[in-house]
C-alpha cells in the first residue's frame, strides 16, 4: 500500500477516491481495493498518523488522553438553550481509523428493528447479517455460535467474561426490577434486557477500523491503493452534474486530484455534509446566505442530525476491587507497563462491567420497535465518568451511565460564511426528550436503590435530590453516535439526500458512506454497525461498476451470424449472466454510457440491438422503479428474441455481404 505524500497525489488521476480514512473509509479502502486490483484507490485522511503509531490507540483505557490533541478535529456545538446555553465538545477522530481509534471500544449491532425501520432496500437486518458477521473474527471462551457471529473476518472482537462484584449485584437488581438477564443478546428479536458486553478488544489491544482492514500484512498486498496522509479535503469538484476530483490542502498549500470513476464521501456525520455544503451541494437559499455558489440544491444536507445523550451517576464504591481507579490512576505507572509488556491488566479493559437495555415506563416512544427496542442504555462500571473525574482520581469510584438512544430531538449542521462547520444539537429542543431523560432517571435510581445493588455504595458523588430536570441540564452530554445528516431515503423525501444505493441525488460519480447516511440512528454503540454498513456499502459500488461486464456478456452473443455458433455464443452469455447473479438480483443501473456501441452498430447491426434492448429496458426499469429481477429477465428475454430474429435473418444478409461477411469480424 503505497503512502503518498501530498504533494505527489495532485493532478494524478485514480478510479476511486475515498475522503476520510476513518470508520467507514477504512472498510471502502480494504474492500475496493481488493475486490478489483485493476482499480486504484485513493484515501484522502486529514490526520497524519495510524494505530501503530501511538500507544494511546492501541491501549483500550488510554483513550481519553488522545481528546483534545491533534488527533481530535476539536470541534464545537453552538450554545444549547436548553441545557444552560453550554457549547457542547464534539470530539471526532483524526487519525487512519478515525473515531474507531478512540471510541470506548464497546461492540455492539443495536436493535434489529434499528434497521427496519430505515425503510430502505438492501439495508434490512436481515440484509445486513451477513456484513456483520462477515466483519467479524469472533472470540469466545465458549464455542462461537457461527450463524450468529463471524470467524473470518478482519475486526477481533472478543466476549468480556469477566465476573465483578459490582457486575454481580448490578444484574442482580436489574432482575429485580423485572429484566431478564442474558450471556449474549446478538441478533435476538427483542433487545430488552441486562447481559454483559462484547469488545472491539483483543489480546489486550483495541481493534480499531484502521487496525484491522488496513493493517500492516494487508499493505504489503496492496499496490493499487494508496494513502495520502495530511491531506484535508476542502471541496468536491464539480462540472455539472459530475464529480470530477477533489480539493485539499496540506501546510496552507491547495492541491486537486481527479477520479476516473467516483467520489466517495466517509468523513463522519458532521464532516460529510460540511463538505458538501463547502462544494456547493445543499439547501440553496442557505448556500447563498454565506456567499457559495450552488451547484445542485438538495434541502436534506446537514439536516436531520440524530445522537445519543448520557447522564451519569456516580458513587464511591465499598471496596476498591470494585473499581478501576486503583490501577488507572493509584497505579498508573505498573499497570501500563503490564499493558504493554503482557497486554493485560486494567487498562486493557472495557470500563463498564454490564449494562441493561430498558424501556422507560409511561414515557413518549421515538424507538423502531415498541416491543422490542430499548429507550435507554444503563451501563455500570468502575470509573467516574464525569467532568468532576480529575478531582475523584484518588477515590475509589463506579458509575451508573444512563444513555438515551431513541431521542426526538434533531440537530443540524450548517456552514457558516467563514467557512467553518456550525453544529447545533438541538440538545432537549423536543421537550418529550426531558420528559424521557428524567423518567429514565428514576428508573436508574430504582435499580440503584435496590438492595443487590446498595451493597456496592459507600456514598453518592453525584446524583439529583429533589430537581431532576436541572440535574440534567447541568449534567447531560453527548455519547458521539453522531447519525442521520445524509439521509438516506427516495427523491421524493425532501430531506433525502441519498439513494439506497448511497448515490447523491442529483449528482453523478459521487456517494456517502458513514453514518451520515443513516436515516435512524441505531439504538446503541455504532460503531459496529457503521462498519457493517460500510461492508455492504463496497459491495454495492464493486456491483456497480461490474454493469459493462453484463453489457460485454450479452455482447459474445452476436460474435458469429452462423445459427450454431450463435446459439453456443448464447449460451456462452447466459453463463457468464450467471456468474454474475449476484448483480443482477441486486443492480438496476441507470442509462449506462453507450460508448463502443456506434463502432458495434456500424458493422452489425443486429448485434447492436443486443446492447440498446439491455441498455433502454434498464433505463426504463430504473425510471419506472421496476424491481432489478424482472428488469433483467425482461432484457434477457427481449435480447434473446432480437438475437433469434437477428440470427435467423443473418445468414441470408451475409450472403450478401451486408452484415460484413463472415461474420467473424467482431469478436468479443
Amino acid at each position: 500500500m503505497p503512502r503518498l505524500q501530498p504533494n505527489e497525489i495532485h493532478n494524478r488521476d485514480f478510479d476511486f477516491i475515498i475522503i476520510g480514512g476513518g470508520t467507514a473509509g477504512c472498510v471502502l479502502a480494504n474492500r475496493l481495493s481488493s475486490g478489483n486490483k485493476e482499480y486504484t484507490v485513493l484515501v484522502l485522511e486529514a490526520g497524519t498518523v495510524t494505530q501503530q503509531d501511538l500507544l494511546e490507540v492501541q491501549i483500550p483505557l488510554l483513550n481519553g488522553k488522545l481528546k483534545k490533541t491533534d488527533q481530535d478535529w476539536q470541534l464545537k456545538s453552538v450554545q444549547q438553550r436548553n441545557v444552560d446555553d453550554r457549547s457542547i465538545a464534539v470530539p471526532l477522530g483524526k487519525l487512519l481509523g478515525g473515531s474507531s481509534a478512540f471510541n470506548a471500544c464497546i461492540y455492539h449491532r443495536c436493535s434489529p428493528s434499528d434497521y427496519d425501520a430505515w425503510n430502505a432496500e438492501g439495508w434490512s437486518y436481515r440484509d445486513l447479517q451477513p456484513y456483520f458477521r462477515k466483519a467479524e473474527t469472533f472470540h469466545d471462551e465458549k464455542k462461537v455460535d457461527t450463524s450468529i457471529h463471524g470467524t473470518q473476518g478482519p475486526l477481533h472482537a472478543t466476549h468480556i467474561s469477566k465476573s465483578t462484584q459490582l457486575g454481580s449485584c448490578f444484574k442482580k437488581a436489574c432482575r429485580n426490577y423485572g429484566l431478564n438477564e442474558y450471556r449474549d443478546m446478538t441478533d435476538l428479536t427483542c433487545q430488552i434486557g441486562v447481559t454483559g458486553l462484547d469488545a472491539s478488544i483483543y489480546q489486550g489491544h483495541r481493534s480499531s477500523a484502521g487496525s484491522s482492514y488496513l493493517s500492516s500484512e494487508f499493505e504489503a498486498q496492496q499496490s493499487n491503493l494508496f494513502i495520502g496522509l495530511g491531506c484535508k479535503v476542502t471541496r468536491l469538484m464539480v462540472q455539472g452534474n459530475n464529480v470530477v476530483g477533489v480539493e485539499y490542502t496540506n501546510d496552507g498549500k491547495v492541491y486537486t486530484v481527479n477520479t476516473k470513476r467516483e467520489v466517495i464521501l466517509s468523513a463522519g456525520a458532521i464532516l460529510s455534509p460540511f463538505i458538501l455544503l463547502a462544494s456547493g451541494i445543499g439547501p440553496g437559499s442557505e448556500l447563498k446566505e454565506v456567499g457559495v455558489d450552488v451547484k445542485v440544491d438538495l434541502p436534506g444536507v446537514g439536516k436531520n442530525l440524530q445522537n445519543h445523550w448520557r447522564v451519569p451517576l456516580v458513587h464511591e464504591t465499598v471496596s476498591s476491587d470494585m473499581s478501576l481507579h486503583d490501577g488507572l490512576f493509584k497505579r498508573a505507572k505498573e499497570s501500563l507497563e503490564q499493558a504493554i509488556n503482557t497486554r493485560d491488566g486494567t487498562f486493557t479493559e472495557l470500563w463498564p462491567d454490564a449494562v441493561a437495555y430498558m424501556k422507560v415506563p409511561n414515557a413518549p416512544d421515538n424507538s423502531s420497535s415498541i416491543e422490542n427496542t430499548p429507550q435507554i442504555e444503563l451501563f455500570v462500571g468502575g470509573l467516574a465518568l464525569c467532568r468532576e473525574l480529575p478531582s475523584l482520581k484518588h477515590l475509589d469510584c463506579a458509575t451508573l451511565l444512563m444513555v438515551y438512544v431513541t431521542p426526538f430531538s434533531k440537530g443540524t449542521v450548517k456552514l457558516t460564511a467563514e467557512g467553518t462547520p456550525s453544529i447545533d444539537l438541538a440538545l432537549l429542543s423536543d421537550e418529550r426528550d426531558l420528559e424521557c431523560i428524567e423518567k429514565g432517571l428514576k428508573v436508574s435510581m430504582q435499580i440503584a436503590d435496590d438492595t443487590e445493588y446498595a451493597k456496592c455504595i459507600k456514598r453518592w458523588i453525584m446524583r439529583p435530590d429533589e430537581d431532576l430536570t436541572e440535574y440534567i441540564k447541568a449534567n447531560v452530554d453527548t455519547l458521539h453516535h453522531y447519525a442521520g445528516t445524509c439521509k438516506m431515503g427516495p427523491k421524493e423525501d425532501p430531506l433525502a439526500v441519498v439513494d439506497n444505493r448511497l448515490r447523491v441525488h442529483g449528482v453523478d460519480g459521487l456517494r456517502v458512506v458513514d453514518a451520515s447516511f443513516f436515516p435512524i440512528v441505531p439504538a446503541g454503540q455504532i460503531c459496529y454497525p457503521v462498519i457493517a454498513c460500510a461492508e455492504r456499502a463496497s459491495d454495492i459500488i464493486l456491483e456497480d461498476n461490474k454493469r459493462k461486464l453484463v453489457l460485454i456478456a450479452l455482447g459474445i452473443v452476436g460474435f458469429t451470424n452462423h445459427i450454431v455458433f450463435s446459439i453456443v455464443g448464447w449460451i456462452i452469455a447466459f453463463l457468464l449472466v450467471l456468474v454474475e447473479i449476484p448483480l443482477c438480483l441486486k443492480v438496476c443501473p441507470t442509462s449506462p454510457k453507450l460508448d463502443g456501441f456506434i463502432a458495434y452498430f456500424e458493422n452489425c447491426y443486429f448485434r447492436a440491438i443486443l446492447y440498446l434492448v439491455f441498455a433502454v429496458v434498464m433505463f426504463l426499469s430504473n425510471l419506472l422503479n421496476v424491481g432489478p429481477l424482472i428488469a433483467c429477465g425482461v432484457s434477457l428475454l427481449l435480447a434473446s428474441i432480437c438475437y433469434g430474429i437477428a440470427a435467423f435473418t443473418g445468414q441470408a444478409y451475409a450472403s450478401s455481404k451486408i452484415l460484413g461477411g463472415t461474420g467473424v469480424d467482431n469478436v468479443v
